[in-house]
């Protein structure tokens, strides 16, 4: 659930769907897989592994299972892509996450095994601190 629009969830998913489903607008029986009642659908991320909102639910990040490109920054209100954030790991990245209280940070872990912090007011050239756990 998304804070200021409590009626609306997002969900992605491997084949790279990215929606945001307003809830009271979808049919108490999902009947038609090509129904779009319910829902926008964003621009496909193939393979994505995490979608996380901002803190001022202004906007979303969605991470994929690739070397190189690996994030991309949407507007929840235009749906349209704002960012493609690349390059930011050795690997794949796994998880990303805003911070609960900074919009404009977050944070993004890796099987690199590096977790990183950015700040989205900074170019992404370079994380703000990295934190490795080899074993």
């Amino acid at each position: 659930m998304i804070t200021l629009f409590p009626n609306t969830s997002r969900a992605g998913s491997d084949n790279g769907s990215l929606k945001l489903y307003d809830i009271q607008k979808m049919p108490t029986t999902y009947m038609a897989i090509y129904d779009t009642a319910g829902f926008v659908t964003f621009d496909d991320v193939d393979h994505s592994t995490s979608v996380h909102v901002n803190s001022t639910d202004e906007l979303f990040l969605a991470s994929r299972y690739s070397r190189n490109v690996a994030l991309y920054l949407y507007d929840i209100n235009s749906g349209r892509r704002l960012q493609v954030f690349t390059d930011m790991h050795r690997e794949h990245i796994n998880v990303v996450k805003f911070a609960n209280y900074s919009p404009s940070l977050f944070a993004s872990s890796s099987f690199d095994q590096d977790v990183k912090m950015w700040d989205l007011r900074l170019k992404p050239i370079r994380p703000c601190y990295t934190a490795c756990f080899k074993l």
